[in-house]
């Protein structure tokens, strides 16, 4: 009768946890971010080498998504290039719809191949004409800098007309990796005009030289949580263009429910007479919670 009663009292209780109960209030600060955030992502064949994981391309706009997510209220804009630029998205402050399409992001997006800096450059310059130059605006450009044409000095001084914060990212390690093919139906290897495989490394004096030409800065993708937390507190949020704002929000306080009702339900199963078989599967599901 004894254990029949601790489990009627033990059922309400995680019913009432489950609810969420919530009293008291907690301090909450957000941040909103004024950004006028430009994404240029390098979809050329060299960014499907895998010497970082997943893979250049998806490590590239695994961290747009997470920039994007550490900037509530940045509007953003999305430019993909190789041997061309094009305008994937003009700026829009539906981040839904940029993370949407920075997933779909490939080589096949684009007609020609090669990397260009001066194409995704000239294309950047253009958004930004048309834009409000009241705004904050900054450019996060993503690539492994292997470029076969440096930005030329007319596009790099439009540009500079621009109060625009540059992030140059380096996408890639130093030794590099040889890159499948996305054209053949079989797992093949690049391979130039002699046979050999191609192998593709970052270049990061490229990226450097183009960050320095526009007064920015330079980061190497290394990990994706890392090299978000250094953009944001090196560059995005410590130069002013957003706003703190502090609110009261109800604290959860459903662990005391879930205590209690974990130790009601432990003295359920775990006391009775000796000669009781104790169940496994409610054990299993009292240790889970």
């Amino acid at each position: 009768a004894a254990r029949a009663l601790v489990l009627a009292a033990a059922l309400p209780v995680l019913a009432l946890a489950l609810a969420g109960p919530s009293w008291d209030r907690d301090v909450e600060i957000r941040y909103t971010s004024g950004l006028d955030l430009y994404f240029v992502v390098d979809c050329s064949y060299s960014m499907l080498a895998k010497d970082i994981a997943p893979s250049r391309e998806k490590a590239a706009t695994f961290l747009a998504m997470s920039l994007l997510k550490e900037l509530p209220g940045a509007r953003a804009g999305l430019i993909a290039f190789a041997g061309g630029a094009f305008p994937v998205c003009p700026l829009t402050s539906d981040a839904d719809i940029i993370k949407s399409l920075l997933a779909q992001l490939h080589p096949d997006v684009l007609n020609r191949q090669g990397t260009n800096f001066d194409a995704p450059l000239e294309t950047l310059a253009r958004m930004l004409a048309k834009t409000d130059s009241r705004r904050r605006a900054a450019v996060v450009f993503l690539s492994d800098g292997e470029t076969f044409r440096e930005p030329s000095a007319a596009v790099l001084g439009e540009l500079a007309k621009h109060p625009l914060e540059f992030v140059a990212v380096g996408v890639g390690t130093p030794e590099g990796a040889f890159v499948e093919d996305p054209r053949t139906r079989m797992a093949q290897f690049i391979r130039d005009k002699d046979g050999q495989m191609v192998r593709s490394r970052l270049e990061e004096k490229s990226l450097i030289a183009l960050s320095q030409s526009l007064g920015g800065r330079y980061y190497r993708l290394q990990t994706v949580g890392l090299a978000s937390r250094q953009i944001l507190e090196g560059t995005l949020k410590n130069r002013g263009g957003g706003t703190y704002s502090s609110q009261l929000r109800p604290k959860d306080q459903s662990g005391w429910f879930i205590g209690g009702g974990a130790l009601l339900l432990s003295a359920f199963l775990f006391t009775g007479g000796a000669r009781r078989r104790r169940p496994a599967a409610p054990a299993a599901v009292l240790a889970a919670l």
